[in-house]
């Protein structure tokens, strides 16, 4: 049986609803901003009308389907036929109003899309509260749909209830049911056009569970639909919880991410969530290595340059990758940008040991900047996958102190990207002679000049690049713009994307004071708002050994503890040691085994000052100022700074195990 059209049924309600209560004369209207849903409604009524016609004036009908012994006309509003103008459209209003003659058994719909005081005034709306075409009192019309003796009835319930709180939700019109109520009249599911995904188990759920599975199916559903949209090709940035292979899969190749059932979702979330291998550490032998992440997002962060400093004389660089987890396989290393290296078994990987996987490099080094990638593929969870960019330099042939945190590699072009705000660049660590570039500048010898201006370079063209020459060996640099990030989860002990770094002095992060940047992994990230003045706030304690900040300027200086409070004194000053010899904030370290100690002996010390204070007699000048330690007040806030013992002992508890 073919279903019903869902104009058509609107129609047939409407009808059945004012049956009881139309009256001659009466002027019902109904908003409909979508034109083509307007029309279609016009066109169900006439046809529901059944060639009943009225004649309104010489060679001009009206169709008309009968309404309990009245006349309904049902009018549609535009600029070009079959509408009708508003002009038109108040003329008609007033007769069927003043039924006279041929209108004295009349009524009048009309269907409009107009605020205008001739098209609604006097009329009765349909879509008000109570009236038919209201969501909420329609949506009881289709629940008559719903077989109380299928399996599928407490699936329709919830799927109405849930389409009925968006259409009030989005303030729509009794359209927004248009697709449930062909899923109702047919029984077919269609999810596609709920904006769902299929999802055969649904049948097996109970009405709480269905709510749950519901909201959870169309969440994933619009969040893949604006992916799609927005940055179709970059998904595999956007779309996180998924595998490279079945976003290539189905959304590339196949292209059929709407189909797939929600379980499949589901199932592949599941498995690409259970991270098996974590990058641990990288190390070389006879060596230094810095380490510097693309960008602060989740597939950044595993696309690293590695930046190698091998030990003059050395014939070969000793590289380890080190990751918790013992399923690393051969064929999943990939080596790239370098034909030579392609071709040779330098690396081989190890599980030795049952939890750790490495991967064990021998590169052949001459002296001369090695350019390469080693690559992790084909995991079938994303985030085990891996690009290490890797140059190797020989140390102390290249001063490249000033790049740590703005060094990109590159080695399929062979150089070094720097994301820099100033156009300077000083290359030796010692020197004033400084290199003028411009865009007939040749090589820049490092071992003649101490900097690098380019600045009359940048403000010619947007493409900045230079080479260093040191002795036989040259050094190509690309010039960015600055690379700052923000997004940074401070505290950073909350960064859950830091996890594997936790509690350890590797995980703490430093304070640029003068840029007012955060440098984890040797990226820079930009701090704004709220979270840069207090970070600044942090700073001016550290660095004036304050314990806290008045209203009027005053400063608790935590010299004031050190005659009636020696012990505190003490444990203060070694955490303020702490800071300032990693050029840490409190809301930058890591809590390591090192800090946590530190920070235990404050709390200990606190606590044993606080029960020495008697009961039942006023508190000491000393004492009442202990009180204030760790405040930092304003003429709009007073807050707990992070020294406050309450605030450590606050964290020091939240990650004890």
């Amino acid at each position: 049986m073919p279903v019903k059209q869902f104009e058509t049924f609107l129609a047939e309600t409407f009808i059945e609803w004012v049956g009881g209560i139309i009256q001659p004369g009466e002027r019902y209207q109904f908003k409909s901003p979508d034109p083509e849903n307007a029309l279609k409604l016009w066109e169900a009524f006439v046809s529901l009308a059944e060639g009943n016609q009225l004649e309104i004036a010489p060679r001009q009908h009206v169709d008309f389907p009968s309404c309990n012994g009245i006349q309904l006309i049902p009018v549609l509003h535009g600029t070009e036929a079959p509408a009708f103008t508003e002009n038109y459209i108040s003329h008609l209003r007033d007769e069927v109003a003043g039924r006279s003659d041929i209108f004295a058994k009349t009524a009048l719909l009309v269907i409009h899309n107009s605020m205008l005081d001739t098209l609604i005034n006097s009329t009765k709306d349909v879509a008000a509260p109570d009236a038919i075409w209201y969501p909420q009192t329609f949506s009881h019309q289709l629940e008559k749909l719903i077989t109380t003796d299928s399996n599928r009835s407490d699936l329709s319930r919830c799927l109405l209830e849930d389409q009925r709180e968006t259409v009030l939700e989005e303030g729509a019109t009794v359209f927004g049911f248009s697709s449930l109520y062909r899923l109702l009249d047919d029984g077919n599911l269609d999810f596609y056009e709920l904006q769902l995904f299929k999802d055969d188990e649904l049948l097996n759920y109970n009405h709480k569970q269905l709510r749950s599975r519901l909201n959870e199916n169309q969440k994933l559903y619009l969040q893949i639909e604006d992916s799609v949209e927005r940055y179709s090709g970059q998904l595999e940035n956007v779309l996180t919880e998924f595998s490279t292979k079945f976003i290539q899969g189905h959304f590339v190749d196949k292209e059929d991410w709407r189909e797939l059932d929600f379980a499949d979702y589901r199932k592949e979330k599941e498995q690409n969530s259970e991270q098996k291998l974590v990058l641990e550490n990288i190390s070389v032998e006879n060596g230094e290595v810095w380490q510097r992440a693309k960008s602060a997002s989740k597939a950044g962060k595993r696309d690293i340059s590695l930046l190698v400093k091998v030990q003059p004389g050395q014939p070969k660089a000793e590289l380890e990758f080190s990751f918790q987890g013992n399923d690393l396989q051969d064929s999943q290393i990939k080596i790239a940008h370098h034909r030579q290296l392609k071709n040779t078994s330098f690396w081989r990987t190890s599980r030795a040991g049952g939890k750790t996987s490495r991967i064990m490099a021998s590169v052949h080094f001459d002296g001369h900047p090695c350019f390469f990638s080693l690559e992790l593929t084909n995991r079938n969870n994303s985030a085990e996958e891996h690009k290490f960019r890797l140059l190797l330099v020989e140390q102390g042939k290249f001063w490249l102190n000033d790049i740590q945190h703005s060094y990109r590699v590159g080695p399929g072009k062979g150089q070094i990207t720097l994301q820099l705000e100033d156009n300077t660049l000083r290359i030796a660590e010692s020197g004033d002679l400084t290199c003028m570039l411009d865009d007939e500048s040749e090589d820049i010898d490092c071992q003649h000049y101490a900097q690098v201006n380019f600045e009359k370079l940048a403000n010619q063209s947007d493409l900045v690049q230079f080479a260093l020459i040191s002795g036989d060996s040259r050094l190509s640099f690309n010039i960015e713009g600055p690379g700052a990030e923000e997004g940074l989860t401070l505290p950073l002990l909350f960064d859950q994307s830091s996890f594997n770094k936790l509690f350890k002095e590797a995980g703490n992060a430093t304070w640029n004071r003068l840029k007012s940047h955060i440098i984890l992994d040797n990226i820079e990230h930009k701090v704004v708002g709220v979270s840069r003045q207090l970070l600044q706030l942090e700073a001016s304690l550290i660095e004036g050994h304050l314990l806290g900040t008045g209203i009027d300027g005053t400063e608790f200086k935590m010299e004031e503890l050190l005659a009636s409070y020696p012990d505190l004194h003490n444990a203060y000053e070694q955490l303020f040691a702490y800071y300032q010899q990693r050029s840490k904030l409190p809301s930058l370290v890591s809590w390591s085994a090192e800090y946590r100690t530190v920070v235990s002996n404050i709390i200990t010390i606190f606590e044993r000052v606080l029960r020495q204070i008697g009961l039942s007699r006023a508190l000491t000048a000393q004492e009442k100022r202990l009180l204030y330690l760790g405040i930092c007040r304003s003429e709009s806030h007073e807050r707990l700074s992070p020294l406050h013992p309450l605030v450590l002992a606050y964290i020091y508890n939240l990650q004890k195990p």
